[in-house]
């Protein structure tokens, strides 16, 4: 089952299920394939898959931007519907060498929390020191960029886009 979200095509892989709508963040995405406008082909490489149904993850919705550029807005905390301080999800189906850009478009302590020192780690289990995190270090930075080195997640550049 497709749905339609501003020109790009959102599948949820597991299930083939609608995903609800566009504004409703009620669950967190599953096994969710975002592919290019008007794409209806198989799964390919590089059509990223967001899953954050596992305990403390907090996605729940992904945009289509470009092919390097996804929208990201992550679900409430469960105690305080104000707060998005906080997000947590993977990504599959990454090409050799890929970078994207995930804008956290809805974080809600956009300054406070990197301006004292905090910075998001990406969790790696592939790279050369295993189940290792790295953090970004770049003061200053508006965009959180990921790149993808032999189908992993490693971290290229900086902070989140707010």
């Amino acid at each position: 089952m497709e749905r339609k979200m501003e020109g790009s095509t959102v599948r949820d892989v597991d299930t083939g299920g609608e995903t609800g709508g566009e504004d409703v963040l009620v669950g967190n995405v599953n096994k969710l394939m975002v592919s290019p406008p008007g794409y209806s082909g198989p799964q390919r490489k590089g059509h990223l898959i967001f899953d954050a149904c596992f305990e403390s993850g907090n996605l729940g919705r992904v945009d289509y931007i470009s092919e390097f550029e996804f929208d990201l807005f992550i679900r409430p905390d469960t105690c305080n519907p104000r707060f998005r301080v906080w997000f947590n999800f993977t990504v599959e189906n990454v090409r050799e060498t890929q970078r994207v850009i995930f804008n956290v478009v809805n974080f809600s302590k956009t300054k406070s929390l990197y301006r004292d020192g905090m910075s998001p780690v990406v969790k790696s289990t592939s790279r050369p020191k295993c189940g290792c995190c790295y953090p970004w270090h770049s003061p200053g930075a508006t965009r959180l960029a990921v790149g993808f080195g032999h189908g992993v997640c490693v971290c290229v550049c900086v902070c989140v886009c707010v």
